[in-house]
């Protein structure tokens, strides 16, 4: 079998394909085939299964977008859960729909908020948000920064693997001392390397924020890659860097709203 090969490097470092040998494997399963072929007839020209709607149809994906969920619904014993309070989501607690949650299940403080939240269906905040809201209160300007990237199987930028992200646009707003915003970005267009261009508008429009406001540390990353990418702006991208404030954990530690389905991200 050949696959793409991570240890490539763009134009020409090492193969760009590896080579895995998986004749053991497969002639060790080859024995198995005729039965599975004769297994799954004997199912398909069985009867329908009638098995109730329940955790197993959305993890480790959910059968309600699946082509076959109109056939599901018309032959399970139940329906899709109503769009009220779920439980889905819950971190370690394994139960569809909360009411169904024993009395004794052991729940953390992330896990009441959100049931509370679900179950009186308004957003939950916590005191503590203000708190750590603090670093966000600068007499200078504070920008907000977003990235987007492409990620190519057969990668054609200097230095890079298959399927490493890189970025190629950015959306980056700044609120002024007086109350105001403004807006630049930048869009990578044609084949030439998107990085060059993008590290220079991003170092421009952030040169004057105090503070930096992102989420996750996804746009952390990709400047620590946009480093090494273009080695002639390293210093500035590592300035931006260190204003870096990432405003998920504030989130997730703070805040809860109905519609985020169990996720803070």
């Amino acid at each position: 079998m050949l696959h793409l090969n991570k240890e490539f490097r763009h134009p020409d470092s090492g193969d760009l394909f590896a080579r895995t040998d998986v004749t053991a494997p497969v002639a060790a399963f080859v024995g198995q085939v005729p039965d599975e072929i004769t297994r799954q007839q004997e199912m398909l020209a069985g009867p329908l299964p009638d098995v109730p709607i329940g955790l197993h149809c959305f993890e480790p994906r959910s059968a309600r977008s699946s082509p076959a969920a109109g056939q599901i619904r018309r032959t399970t014993s139940g329906t899709w859960p109503a769009s009220g309070p779920s439980g889905r989501g819950l971190p370690r607690v394994r139960h569809h729909v909360y009411g169904d949650l024993p009395a004794r299940e052991k729940l953390n403080f992330t896990q009441r908020r959100q049931l509370k939240a679900m179950a009186e269906k308004r957003v939950v905040v916590e005191a503590t948000l203000a708190g750590q809201l603090e670093p966000l209160i600068v007499p200078g300007r504070l920008g907000f920064l977003d990235f987007e990237t492409i990620a190519r199987a057969i990668p054609v930028w200097p230095g890079m693997a298959p399927w490493q992200q890189a970025a190629a646009q950015f959306s980056y707003h700044e609120r002024q001392p007086d109350g105001t915003y403004t807006h630049a970005a930048f869009l990578a267009e044609g084949p030439k390397d998107a990085r060059p261009p993008l590290a220079a508008a991003m170092v421009r429009a952030t040169a004057n924020a105090e503070r930096v406001v992102m989420y996750t540390p996804f746009e952390k990353t990709r400047i620590r890659e946009l480093q090494r990418a273009v080695p002639e702006l390293a210093t500035e991208l590592a300035a931006l860097e260190a204003k870096l404030i990432d405003l998920h954990p504030i989130v997730k530690n703070c805040v809860y709203h109905p519609d985020f389905r169990g996720s803070s991200a």
